[in-house]
């Protein structure tokens, strides 16, 4: 049960680091619609948080994207790490249950 709760917490640590970061990099990101009255609407917040929440969960489906190689590279950061937690968890939860 604690491991569940460590990656609920981790998951959710994540969501907000990534998007604190996202909404530095904000000019580095243009909306993903073909309609070309988006691209002059400024992304809000929300649309990081909802970028960065997309990624971590693997859906990955948003109405932004990133635009330059720093923007790239770092979503890429966090795909990999989303990656790596869900492989450790599962790594934990397989040895949770062989010792008991």
């Amino acid at each position: 049960m604690k491991e569940i709760f460590v990656t609920i917490i981790f998951n959710f640590a994540s969501i907000i680091i990534f998007s604190i970061i996202y909404i530095n990099l904000k000019d580095e990101f243009v909306y993903n619609l073909s309609d070309n009255s988006k691209n002059k609407v400024q992304i809000q917040v929300i649309d990081f948080i909802m970028y960065a929440s997309t990624i971590q969960s693997g859906v990955g489906l948003t109405d932004i994207m990133p635009n330059t190689f720093v923007s790239k590279l770092i979503t890429i950061i966090q795909q990999y790490i989303m990656i790596s937690s869900y492989l450790l968890v599962v790594y934990f939860f397989l040895n949770s249950k062989k010792i008991r």
